[in-house]
């Protein structure tokens, strides 16, 4: 199961309680077991591992992405090109073809649609939402990234991740209710896990209590200071929070989440290409050297790409024996003729052929007089 959202939206709390959660022997324990290590961002870890942080960084550079500057609209991954480097990670992702195993990374969001191929199916997941003036703050204490660019990677985050998973895939938690209402946080998670056979290791109640304990050890110092919006930033940030307050007062569920987040405002495409896009100049040596080394990495892309060359070199063999023949046959010919000329009877009756030519030019002769 993924847990996933907007950077800065509380994915390591959640992430953090229901990996305490599981059974040690839930967890997967091969080269995804390495951590990213905690840091003044979070002082006790961000509780997703290095490796998938890593792949997903590697799926964005493919399509000259970055986690700061995702793609405005969705990205096609049953493309060709694409797709053939998707199988290639199949078996990088081995480990996660069987379950119970929890993960998170909030560039997830973004490239959600890759691991349908990745996985062969749909993921599972808990999506972390927060308040986008919060993640505004946040972003800019931690990146120095302006109102503008932050309000439209939040909306973006949300909007992918809306628009690519399916119903009953996913669980909404609302970072709110993580202070204000873990019970319901707590129930609404077992709730999920349960329907989807992800086997827990303490009672609800337990689970209340270390929801408990990781809001203490990893969010011990909240951030209330106010935006400060000025100008045309307000309209952005205005309607962002907009959304966020449709939400609160929607039934919170995926369905009306998807709706809240089915179509892009014209203030994030406006802005988009001032604050997201990328230069040309940036990454594509990356993309190239990523692509070409997944598809040599891949058994049934490079497969399949060996047969249509085994099948072209048969054609061009069957083309140059064909030419050959035809070669042969022209040579013959030629043969034939050079042996008919040196005859007796083709010198014989040259005057005759002569004669003839002759009686042609003046027939052609007396026409035009």
């Amino acid at each position: 199961m993924f847990i996933t959202g907007c950077h800065r939206s509380g994915t390591s709390i959640v992430s953090a309680t229901i990996r305490n959660a599981l059974k040690t022997d839930l967890i997967c324990h091969n080269e995804f077991s390495e951590q990213v290590g905690s840091n003044v961002e979070n002082l006790d870890g961000f509780y997703e591992s290095a490796k998938l942080v890593e792949e997903n960084n590697r799926l964005l550079a493919v399509i000259n992405r970055r986690w700061d500057k995702p793609a405005l609209e969705s990205i096609n991954w049953k493309s060709a090109s694409l797709f053939n480097i998707l199988i290639g990670k199949r078996e990088c992702f081995k480990p996660y073809q069987s379950e119970p195993w929890v993960d998170k990374d909030p560039r997830l969001c973004l490239v959600w649609a890759a691991y349908k191929h990745i996985l062969l199916r749909e993921p599972y997941g808990i999506l972390v939402i927060r308040n986008p003036l919060e993640v505004i703050q946040s972003l800019q204490l931690r990146n120095g990234f302006g109102i503008e660019k932050s309000a439209i990677l939040w909306y973006l985050y949300n909007y992918h991740i809306a628009k690519e998973c399916e119903a009953d895939s996913m669980h909404i938690v609302d970072y709110n209710d993580l202070a204000e209402n873990p019970a319901l946080v707590v129930e609404g998670i077992a709730s999920f896990m349960q329907r989807k056979d992800i086997v827990l290791s303490m009672r609800t109640e337990d689970l209340k209590g270390e929801l408990y304990k990781s809001i203490n050890t990893i969010y011990k110092k909240k951030y209330k200071r106010s935006v400060g919006i000025k100008g045309d930033e307000s309209r952005i940030a205005s309607e962002m929070l907009m959304l966020w307050n449709e939400w609160q007062d929607s039934t919170r569920t995926l369905d009306s989440f998807k709706k809240i987040f089915r179509d892009i405002p014209g203030v994030v495409t406006d802005r988009y290409s001032e604050h997201i896009s990328i230069e040309s100049s940036e990454g594509p040596e990356i993309s190239k050297e990523y692509a070409y080394r997944c598809i040599d990495n891949q058994n049934n892309g490079f497969g399949d790409i060996k047969q249509r060359v085994e099948k072209a070199d048969l054609q061009l063999k069957e083309l140059q024996t064909r030419l050959e023949e035809r070669t042969k046959e022209i040579k013959a010919l030629e043969a034939r003729i050079n042996c008919m000329m040196m005859s007796a009877s083709w010198r014989i009756t040259s005057p005759i052929r002569i004669m003839g030519r002759f009686m042609n030019h003046m027939k052609v002769f007396r026409n035009k007089g």
